[in-house]
């Protein structure tokens, strides 16, 4: 099938999320967008599955899907054109493992009543960029969300919950008093601070030129409640004392900011969002903004290179597999391409960013019963080093998903994630959260919790366990004509994707508006 007409302002090609929020924008601003997916569904790295989809996808990890070359040299040579075999990583996901317990077939349902997420989990803070940019542009009216009901962290021998306003650290049961009264101190002075507009209020300047976690010493603040801070407040990924790059104060303050910006600001749903149908929802959003502002969307459309003069080697476009050359001047690429995008920057001699070091463990977990009852969506911090020692280097996030229509009635998705330098260590962490957490078939232990009484051990289903490598979270963009977008990384939050996806956008259409135009209202039929 060829794609009429041949020529377009942007092409993109991915329907992850910074890919989609930047055709949107191209769109918003009068330009003629081409949005190309290979799949069959929207999302790429961003996907939602159900539950048959995520098992033969963690099933089939490490195997090649290359598509065939099409030779097209003596074509490309009488336009005066060559081109770039795009590279796509192939092996992004590995170490996978599924396990469906005994006699738990019949309990899980039917399969297209899940909406797993491929990405690791995140939350939306009520008050992130986000949120204002669904609404700037529209998309809010294609998605509905849940609040996450609590959160808690581990404290060695249970949980606590994370109180984050004054009304909840007053009744905070789990800190002494000595404790309230310094962390009550240090909210007064965060808040002192966001008052002022960060001018220092609150705060001396010489607090302000140190790291976060320094900062938190010299307040005299207590570890338990660093720890609530940094990895249950702040959600950062990486343990902040061993780190070699730990946030700055003012990075910390500005997380602080955010969270109690974003406490109560849609009615009682506290701090957290989360999609209903899973995180997918929110990129096919943005891909019905574009539609409604006239972007053209082909799905199962592979693309195999991307094509440049000969001469000048400025980018030209894409060939599609079927052999089609496609004209842009401004092309975006999804994550998976991010492999293509090293080897081009190092082919041009200039430096890239971070070489790859780290993975993010996963497990995706289908369990029969609540971790806490009488709620259904919860998160739950483990700080580094707290459950499975040196294998737990980093935090480990537990979001648990019940009323979010990610799962049929009566059952909950717990994700489970952490940063680690190799496979084995993050499912040695993951492994020990797992056991600490839900009772498995087979095993000798009691159904009885061992963390606090309205904690309790649900029975395990069904697991899936895989690794994803972590490449820069920051894009590339090449010439100011073509973009290499991120991956989803390990981040809680959304708040760096739109920051680099606004970044990508100026870099590849100048000083135009971001979000340009109001969307007119419109229903998009689905394809």
């Amino acid at each position: 099938m060829d794609i009429d007409p041949d020529r377009f302002d942007a092409i993109v090609v991915g329907t992850g999320l910074p890919e989609s929020i930047l055709a949107a924008a191209a769109a918003c601003s009068g330009r003629k967008v081409l949005h190309l997916d290979s799949n069959e569904f929207y999302g790429s790295e961003w996907a939602s599955m159900t539950l048959d989809q995520l098992s033969s996808f963690i099933a089939s990890l490490g195997a090649c899907n290359g598509s065939a070359a099409v030779d097209s040299s003596a074509e490309l040579d009488a336009l005066g054109l060559e081109e770039s075999e795009l590279l796509r990583d192939e092996f992004l996901y590995s170490d996978g493992k599924v396990c469906e317990f005994e006699g738990s077939a019949a309990a899980l349902g039917s399969s297209r009543d899940y909406t797993l997420d491929i990405a690791a989990p995140k939350v939306l803070r009520c008050a992130e960029s986000l949120v204002d940019l669904l609404i700037k542009c529209g998309a809010s009216n294609y998605l509905e969300f849940k609040g996450v009901q609590a959160t808690y962290i581990w404290s060695g021998d249970g949980f606590i919950s994370a109180p984050t306003s004054s009304s909840e650290l007053f009744q905070d049961r789990s800190l002494a008093l000595r404790d309230k009264r310094r962390l009550m101190r240090f909210l007064k002075s965060v808040q002192a601070y966001i008052s002022q507009e960060g001018d220092g209020a609150g705060f001396s300047d010489e607090n302000l030129k140190v790291s976060f976690v320094e900062l938190l010493e010299r307040e005299q603040l207590p570890q338990s409640i660093q720890s609530i801070i940094l990895y249950a407040v702040a959600l950062l990924d990486e343990d902040q004392k061993a780190s070699s790059s730990p946030i700055s104060a003012l990075k910390g303050l500005q997380l602080l900011k955010l969270h109690m910006a974003s406490i109560g600001r849609f009615d009682n749903n506290g701090a957290f969002l989360y999609t209903l149908y899973g995180q997918a929802e929110i990129p096919q959003a943005f891909c019905r903004v574009a539609a409604v502002h006239g972007a053209l969307y082909v799905l199962r459309m592979p693309v195999t290179s991307v094509i440049r003069d000969k001469e000048t080697k400025q980018f030209k476009g894409i060939r599609a597999q079927s052999g089609q050359l496609l004209y842009s001047d401004k092309i975006v690429l999804g994550a998976s391409f991010n492999k293509w995008g090293s080897h081009l920057v190092e082919e041009m001699q200039r430096p890239d960013s971070k070489t790859p070091s780290l993975l993010l463990g996963r497990y995706v977990c289908i369990t029969d019963t609540s971790l806490l009852s009488g709620k259904s969506n919860l998160l739950l911090i483990f700080p580094p080093r707290s459950v499975s020692g040196e294998c737990n280097p980093n935090p480990v996030r537990v979001l648990q998903l019940g009323s979010t229509a990610v799962c049929p009635d009566g059952k909950y998705v717990i994700q489970i994630s952490t940063v680690a330098g190799s496979g084995s260590v993050a499912k040695a962490a993951l492994d020990g959260v797992v056991k600490l957490l839900l009772f498995q078939s087979g095993s000798e232990e009691d159904l009885t919790s061992i963390l606090e009484p309205d904690l309790c051990k649900p029975k395990l289903l069904w697991s899936g366990f895989f690794t994803e490598k972590l490449h820069s979270t920051s894009s590339q963009v090449i010439d100011n004509r073509i973009g290499v977008c991120a991956q989803p990384g390990p981040e809680a939050g959304y708040e760096s994707v739109v920051e680099y996806t606004e970044k990508v956008f100026h870099q590849l259409f100048g000083n135009e508006e971001w979000f340009a135009s109001k969307p007119e209202l419109e229903t998009v039929e689905e394809e």
